[in-house]
């Protein structure tokens, strides 16, 4: 079986240095960290509402409970938010510039619609192949952050066991 591409830091800082340049760059930047630091995938990253991430006190959470439906294979899950992937949201939603409405899509679309999952992969792709990344798609943005994230939760393994 053929193994998909992993972006290298190098790739990874050449696609956050294009996603400055574009139109919505703050919403863009969240989808990818969203996908980088978090191992979302681009379906649940489109199902997102802010008040998934945002508390009602205005603070970001420390973990997003997916629902069912917002996920591929209809299993709720958490998805832990640590201290990076935390202050890159907190970012992202101070640029809404709007009352925070709970049931607003998070990652909405120029007319504030919610992004289909389709749709959001396309603009991913787009994302990437404009970045010079065409060789990227957006499962493998997923694969690497799966392995940092199976990495990370083996280091902490003695942790939780002790």
């Amino acid at each position: 079986m053929k193994q998909a591409p992993i972006l290298s830091e190098r790739e990874k800082q050449r696609m956050l240095q294009h996603v400055q340049r574009t139109s919505y760059a703050a919403r863009n930047r969240c989808m990818l960290m969203l996908s980088w630091l978090a191992g979302m995938r681009v379906g649940e990253i489109a199902a997102l509402d802010v008040g998934d991430i945002v508390q009602p006190n205005g603070t970001i959470r420390d973990q997003i409970q997916l629902r069912a439906d917002q996920t591929k294979g209809d299993q709720a899950r958490t998805v832990l938010i640590n201290s990076q992937l935390k202050a890159e949201l907190d970012r992202y939603v101070n640029t809404l510039n709007q009352k925070i409405d709970p049931k607003r899509p998070l990652i909405g679309s120029k007319t504030g619609k919610r992004f289909s999952a389709n749709g959001l992969c396309q603009r991913f792709l787009q994302l990437y192949d404009h970045a010079g990344l065409d060789k990227a798609t957006s499962g493998d943005v997923n694969l690497a952050a799966e392995s940092t994230l199976l990495f990370q939760e083996s280091a902490l393994l003695p942790w939780l066991t002790a």
